[in-house]
């Protein structure tokens, strides 16, 4: 599925107690097991990867107030 504006604030942020908030948590495996974007292009780390997921979902300011895209490294060192 396709990373996607609304797969963020209708699965993430729906739960009337979140009051419109979420987290999307994504692990990070290393750039060799990531797909390419709708772009066509690798996110080169997993620093770059939550702006380039809010930039391909194409988040509005409030709507990057109110998801958080979280990356955790479980990359192994090169």
């Amino acid at each position: 599925m396709a990373f996607q504006r609304e797969q963020l604030m209708l699965r993430y942020a729906r739960d009337p107690g979140a009051a419109g908030c979420g987290i999307y948590l994504v692990f990070w495996f290393g750039r060799v097991f990531c797909k390419r974007s709708p772009k066509g292009r690798k996110p080169s780390d997993a620093a770059s990867l939550p702006a380039d997921l809010c930039a391909c979902a194409k988040l509005t300011p409030e709507e990057k107030r109110r998801i958080k895209v979280l990356v955790i490294d479980v990359s192994q060192p090169e």
